[in-house]
């Protein structure tokens, strides 16, 4: 006994230095009140409670462009509008960062935008809810759908689909795609990834890290040139945004093994079995959606070179088009809209990151709301309950859907 304790000593014995120094600045971090702030809580499968924590407010300032977010009693994000909107027909929104509205306040999100051009169609008896919660493919979304969406009873449910989400699902089982969940467990996640998630996510140590790692490893332009973002001018005024051929370069870059997995004319082996998988589950989210009388639209956003390059693989959108016209489910396709509205303004945060700006979200927001009006459905003579939403089945404790 005393030679295995003396074994195992030696091989912790160098690690134990590392331990102590993580300790004293956690220690230090916290009493300066740096952290944890859950700033990157949209790690976790779901985030605390599902999405948000209900009724807070959020600083993010993690990244290159700051913004705030504000949650409403059921842990949704805001969408900058007065709620609830009892009796009214709910279309809830669900995807990823992109859907979420990373790097915009609440009144510049695609729901904001939605809901505006929903209102000033005549259309009020309409309420958008942001369901979306950054990272993570279908079977995040799966989980969103079962766990929170189904809870706010909606009459369409809006599926926002990015070209990074067929990467997302490597080194996943079609089993273990079906089996997420919004809380972290064995069924879910593995214990190193628990262990990673818990340090990023609840450590003050983690987030530091990790904070840097997002400023000056991922959101650099890619080329080495650090893109500087004036503090006190506009903030989505970034220079070089306009140079749309460097950018869809510098996107290829970045992320020619995540999106450029699907940006191509021809797709790889394993490129189709993810692909394949993803199918699978999206079959899944319909059934799920239609056997609670619910409408299920899909949107497509494209990878920053497909707005940009007339050229560009389009090939992912004819498979994605191709399912969704046998499942016979809507299909918006947001390349055409964005590349018409990008000849004379900037739609997203390229260089410094390629998710939408405030106009893009617009453009977006807009283009969703005219689509719905297009397959008929906004109905705002077809008679409704009041109702609010199932408290089992969502993440808050409020009946208030709202602000």
């Amino acid at each position: 006994m005393p030679a295995a304790r003396s074994s195992l000593w030696t091989r912790l014995k160098p690690v134990v230095p590392t331990f102590v120094l993580l300790a004293v600045l956690e220690i230090l971090l916290r009493v300066a009140g740096l952290g944890p702030q859950g700033r990157f809580d949209f790690l976790l499968p779901g985030g605390p409670g599902g999405l948000y924590a209900p009724d807070e407010t959020l600083s993010a300032d993690w990244g290159r462009i700051p913004y705030v977010v504000h949650s409403t009693a059921l842990g949704l994000r805001s969408t900058g509008h007065p709620g609830p909107r009892l009796g009214a027909s709910r279309i809830v929104t669900i995807g990823d960062s992109v859907t979420d509205g990373f790097f915009v306040d609440d009144d510049a999100t695609l729901q904001h935008f939605l809901q505006r051009a929903l209102d000033e169609a005549g259309h009020a008896d309409h309420e958008v809810l942001n369901a979306a919660r950054g990272g993570g493919s279908i079977d995040k979304e799966l989980a969103i759908l079962r766990e929170v969406g189904l809870g706010l009873k909606p009459d369409v449910v809006v599926l926002t689909f990015v070209t990074n989400d067929i990467w997302e699902l490597r080194r996943k089982t079609p089993e273990q795609l079906d089996a997420h969940a919004l809380a972290v467990h064995r069924r879910n996640v593995g214990w190193v990834r628990r262990g990673g998630l818990w340090f990023f996510t609840r450590t003050a140590v983690g987030e530091a890290i990790f904070s840097a790692w997002w400023r000056f490893v991922l959101t650099p332009s890619g080329d080495g040139q650090e893109v500087e973002v004036a503090p006190d001018t506009d903030r989505y005024a970034i220079p070089g945004g306009a140079d749309h051929a460097t950018n869809s370069a510098r996107f290829l870059r970045k992320f020619g093994t995540h999106d450029g997995l699907v940006l191509t004319d021809t797709f790889s082996p394993t490129t189709l079995s993810l692909v394949a998988r993803y199918l699978q589950v999206l079959t899944t989210f319909v059934t799920t959606c239609r056997d609670h009388a619910i409408t299920p639209v899909f949107v497509y956003f494209p990878a920053y070179p497909q707005v940009h390059d007339p050229e560009a693989p389009a090939r992912i959108q004819t498979v994605l088009r191709e399912r969704c016209e046998q499942l016979a489910v809507p299909f918006l396709d947001l390349t055409g809209p964005l590349r018409a509205a990008s000849a004379d303004r900037v739609l997203t945060l390229a260089p410094v990151d390629f998710h939408p700006n405030p106009a893009g979200n617009e453009v977006i927001g807009r283009t969703i709301a005219a689509f719905l009006q297009e397959q008929g459905l906004l109905r705002p003579d077809r008679p409704r309950p009041a109702r609010s939403p199932d408290r089992s089945s969502s993440p808050g404790s409020s009946s208030s859907a709202g602000d």
